[in-house]
């Protein structure tokens, strides 16, 4: 049976994994041309920090790449947050589903050095630990060891990704890896 156990504002909510979605592809035109564009203007700072960098928001949404592509995939009124999320070489992420109660799909987009990395989600019964990143930043994770993957992709290429299931980030290679996350509301894959 597979079973996922979550937290949200003190209720565990249980969901069948077996008609769950956990990623759809995401075809972007032109896409080599606009990591490219996104790379150079991404703020110094992010190249030296691990993890979801939601700090620099403000700088992200104002690159015209980023701001035409939400509004070609008429992502506008779903918008939550752009993030750079980071991934030092050889690490494999915890297990963990994304807090707050609003954001359920992240958009994201390859970057740098995302060729032979990976995003998987999992179904545990452990209860979920409540982490605190930041003053405003809670998730909920599991021990790896307690999971059982149920499903996976390789990051090359853009994905809409489930992040209100236990997933992880793996980065098997001797390269950083640097994804675009453009984090949605009230958005179904």
């Amino acid at each position: 049976m597979c079973l996922n156990v979550f937290l949200y504002s003190n209720k565990y909510i249980k969901t069948n994994c077996k008609n769950m979605i956990y990623f759809r592809k995401q075809q972007i035109d032109n896409l080599t041309e606009f990591q490219e564009n996104v790379l150079k203007q991404l703020p110094k700072e992010c190249f030296s920090k691990v993890g979801v960098l939601h700090q620099f928001h403000n700088e992200l949404i104002n690159i015209i790449e980023i701001k035409n592509l939400i509004t070609h995939l008429k992502l506008d009124n779903n918008l939550s947050y752009t993030a750079i999320i980071t991934m030092p070489p050889n690490a494999v992420g915890p297990v963990h589903i994304d807090g707050g109660e609003t954001d359920s799909t992240s958009l994201n987009i390859p970057i740098l050095n995302c060729k032979n990395t990976f995003m998987s989600w999992y179904t545990s019964t452990e209860t979920l630990k409540r982490v605190e990143l930041e003053k405003d930043k809670v998730y909920y994770g599991a021990d790896l060891d307690s999971c059982i993957k149920v499903s996976s992709v390789e990051m090359s290429d853009p994905y809409f990704v489930n992040i209100k299931e236990l997933h992880n980030g793996h980065n098997p290679n001797d390269t950083w890896r640097i994804l675009l996350s453009i984090r949605l509301v009230n958005f179904n894959l």
